[in-house]
């Protein structure tokens, strides 16, 4: 057996072991993501064309959509790292690459749909701040996250802010790219409870030091219950989704409305 193939079966006898008594976790929907016995996190990472959540549409419509393969996209993981530090983000460490896994550090917190359902008008507001100011340097930066659910940002033991999945991260952003990211961000956070959601959106907003558009809101009163109701699958969520965006386009209304 020469070393090539004494590596591939090193490789494959590892994943074997460590998914033997792993645990399927949630919150992917492009990847299969489980925890190993071991406590790191081992991705699946597949040849596929770039696309994660609603953004297949955004890139058809910027007229940008690419292939990439898996090596592709665990580039992409490493190089955000370094936009990342800069914008006061956490990324759990790559440990290592074994055939089509990607093993990475486990990050221990509250996802923000988490800490945000159990937080007061004041924590909300602080947490959206803390990541308006931290986009607003990735964006400066001409990054974009491309799949910013907050689903993909933790708030840590340590209270750090931490974000995962960054395999479809993109430099040389576009403005629609950005505002891509604007709409994933909105669409999702939308799902959360709606006390929460405001003083979330306000933070955020004074954070990134840019109010978002209205056409913002416009397009994710269709994104945030869909993807609440045909992804999540979670009732809560979405009607918290519906109260959230009926209440931001009543806002938006009120704006163009001359006072009576």
């Amino acid at each position: 057996m020469n070393q090539d193939d004494e590596y591939q079966q090193d490789q494959r006898a590892f994943i074997e072991d460590a998914m033997e008594e792993s645990d399927e976790l949630g919150g992917s929907l492009t990847n299969e993501v489980r925890e190993t016995y071991t406590g790191t996190i081992m991705k699946r990472f597949e040849d596929r064309p770039k696309t994660a959540y609603f953004q297949a549409l955004g890139k058809l419509l910027g007229g940008k959509v690419e292939y990439e393969t898996r090596d592709d996209r665990i580039e992409n993981e490493r190089a955000y790292r370094e936009i990342a530090e800069k914008a006061g983000l956490y990324t759990p460490d790559i440990l290592g690459q074994h055939e089509e896994y990607v093993e990475f550090e486990r990050v221990d917190g509250d996802t923000l749909p988490d800490y945000l359902n159990d937080a007061d008008s004041d924590e909300a507001y602080e947490i959206g701040e803390r990541l308006g100011e931290s986009l607003r340097v990735v964006h400066d930066e001409d990054y974009a996250v491309t799949d910013l659910r907050i689903n993909n940002i933790i708030v840590t033991d340590e209270d750090q802010l931490a974000s995962v999945d960054h395999e479809y991260a993109t430099d040389e952003a576009t403005g629609w790219d950005k505002q891509l990211d604007i709409l994933t961000l909105i669409s999702s956070a939308r799902q959360v409870d709606d006390t929460a959601y405001e003083s979330f959106r306000e933070g955020f907003e004074h954070g990134y030091d840019e109010s978002v558009d209205t056409s913002v809101d416009i397009m994710t009163s269709a994104t945030a219950p869909l993807h609440a109701s045909l992804l999540e699958r979670d009732t809560d969520r979405t009607g918290n989704a519906l109260r959230n965006t009926v209440q931001d386009l009543g806002d938006r209304l009120h704006e163009y409305l001359p006072d009576r």
